[in-house]
């Protein structure tokens, strides 16, 4: 079964060739890789231009004038001739059996559309954490970013194209709106225990406020779209962890964009919510909000801080 690899490269000529190398070095050998070059001003294209004339029967080399890592992975979608296709950033790197583990996944799991893996995250100080999965329920694992990542995760082409590929307006969480959507349509996900993908961080500028706030809100919107999809499937009982997933992103929020997250809270929770102890919501500050509510309690806390 061939399987595709996508790689959007955006000036990463410090990264591209151990990328390649260990994509070269796979225990699955039925790839094909798919460079999409997205205007790099630096030697991106000369080194994917060597690895190209190197393994012309291997490595495919295409531009994409639109600017933005959807935009690149949706033209390196057009031209995925694999059953499967393996999204790959171009600092990230895969261990030698991490396509070959997921096909075997996949033929013990009658072909589901998603593969959800764990993964380590290498910090610039050379410290490495796993990243693991909330495989007991995907929904939750969506709402609080524990279904994988890009990288990480393998995805049925058809599956991915029956959604339009990656949504090219969002700045951020790409992976996430992609995969809500395939779920929408009843994609089939499946848990992938081991971490065969390192996720590197790389060094980047400080964001601007303004750019802060609307991560923040396309944060909380892509979570409002998933809290009112599940709101059409299931009992206000059963929406409880779901609700309880969608205050903690706006207790989140609010530390960034207090107004934003006031209106979400205002409009997506209902009066009859009340929060349990989770990583962001202790037991002080739930006995808090139940006698003053959800603003007065996020002031306070404000204020001891």
């Amino acid at each position: 079964m061939l399987v595709s690899v996508v790689i959007p490269c955006y000036n990463v000529a410090s990264y591209i060739t151990e990328c390649l190398q260990a994509l070269l070095q796979q225990s699955y050998k039925n790839l094909q890789i798919i460079c999409v070059n997205n205007n790099s001003t630096d030697s991106t294209a000369d080194i994917l231009q060597k690895f190209a004339l190197q393994y012309p029967q291997l490595i495919q080399i295409y531009n994409e004038p639109q600017k933005g890592a959807p935009y690149a992975r949706n033209t390196g979608l057009e031209k995925a001739l694999g059953v499967y296709v393996q999204f790959l950033d171009a600092d990230d790197l895969l261990e030698p059996d991490k396509i070959s583990h997921q096909v075997n996944l996949i033929n013990t799991h009658s072909f589901p559309a998603i593969i959800a893996a764990n993964y380590f995250r290498l910090a610039l100080n050379g410290e490495k954490k796993l990243h693991q999965v909330n495989h007991h329920d995907f929904w939750l694992a969506l709402l609080y970013t524990q279904l994988g990542i890009t990288s990480a995760n393998l995805f049925k082409t058809e599956e991915v194209k029956k959604v339009g590929g990656f949504d090219v307006t969002l700045k951020s969480s790409q992976e996430y709106m992609l995969m809500f959507e395939m779920m929408c349509q009843g994609a089939k996900v499946i848990y992938d225990s081991q971490p065969y993908t390192i996720i590197r961080d790389r060094k980047t500028g400080s964001i601007s406020q303004q750019n802060r706030a609307e991560n923040m809100e396309r944060y909380l919107s892509i979570r409002i779209l998933i809290v009112k999809y599940l709101e059409k499937q299931y009992n206000s009982e059963k929406m409880k962890p779901y609700y309880q997933a969608l205050f903690d992103a706006i207790r989140i929020v609010y530390k960034h964009h207090k107004e934003a997250a006031l209106k979400v809270y205002k409009e997506n929770i209902p009066a009859s919510f009340r929060p349990v102890k989770s990583a962001t919501t202790s037991q002080s500050y739930i006995n808090t909000f139940t006698l003053l509510g959800f603003k007065s309690t996020e002031k306070i806390k404000e204020l001891l801080s």
